[in-house]
């Protein structure tokens, strides 16, 4: 995605900002309004666009997120992650080890709450715990 140097981009603009006030008595009014207006809409646009790439960002970060817990909720007793890429990928990159343990943990949980509720074989389960 894009990368924004925020530091430069605010030296930039005070730098922009202190010459332009210098050197805008020798403009005309009307080349003035006109530089001012397209540099205003250019501001508005590329602050929308920043704006939804960190939009778009997030919502893949939480959506690989997502994956993860309901990898963990599904497979709790899966430790082969190397072949999953996802798993090496993202999971280990948004959660560390004992974040992936509690996940497993919460996963098995689940699973026996299903169970008592009939959606799942008990016996099957507990045979997986063992």
């Amino acid at each position: 995605m894009i990368q924004i140097f925020w530091f430069t981009l605010w030296i930039a603009t005070i730098v922009v900002c202190i010459s332009y006030l210098k050197t805008r008595e020798k403009l005309s009014l009307n080349a003035r309004n006109t530089f001012e207006k397209w540099l205003m809409f250019s501001i508005i646009i590329l602050l929308l666009i920043n704006i939804g790439v960190l939009i778009c960002e997030k919502r893949e970060t939480t959506m690989e997120m997502n994956d993860c817990i309901r990898f963990y909720r599904y497979f709790p007793n899966f430790y082969q992650d190397s072949e999953f890429y996802f798993i090496n990928e993202w999971c280990y990159e948004y959660f560390d080890e004992d974040e992936i343990q509690r996940l497993r943990a919460s996963g098995r949980v689940w699973r026996l709450k299903e169970a008592a509720f009939g959606d799942l074989n008990l016996n099957k389960l507990l045979q997986e715990q063992e």
